[in-house]
Parts: structure tokens; sequence; C-alpha cells
């Protein structure tokens, strides 16, 4: 994933960053875990994007900006 700079207050769904693709599963769960992102504070954070399909396979990543 590349870097991604947002605007401090700026409104933004962290979800349109990630894609997820499963050669098995039409549609697999993405959730997007922000910790302590805080939109009107400048800073770098760390969030975790988590991957489930219907099976039960799950595949984390886990991004610092």
């Amino acid at each position: 994933m590349p870097y991604t700079r947002l605007e401090i207050n700026s409104n933004v769904d962290l979800k349109n960053y990630a894609t997820v693709k499963d050669d098995y599963d039409a549609s697999p769960t993405l959730n997007v875990d922000k910790g302590n992102y805080d939109s009107s504070k400048e800073g770098t954070y760390e969030i975790t994007y988590s991957a489930e399909d219907d099976f039960g396979n799950k595949s984390i990543v886990i991004l610092k900006k």
C-alpha cells in the first residue's frame, strides 16, 4: 500500500484504502482497527486491516502511517 497523506480534520473512510480478494469467497469481510487514529491531530498512526473469508481464514496487515 502506498504512503497516504490525509488532511487534518478530513472525514475519510479508511476501508477505501484497501481491497480484499479471495479465490473461493466472493465477499470476504474487511475490518479496520483505527487504534488511536485521530483525524484532528497530525502524526503517525498504526492502522490494522484484517480480512476473513467464509471458511475462517484470516489475513492481517498492520500499517504505520
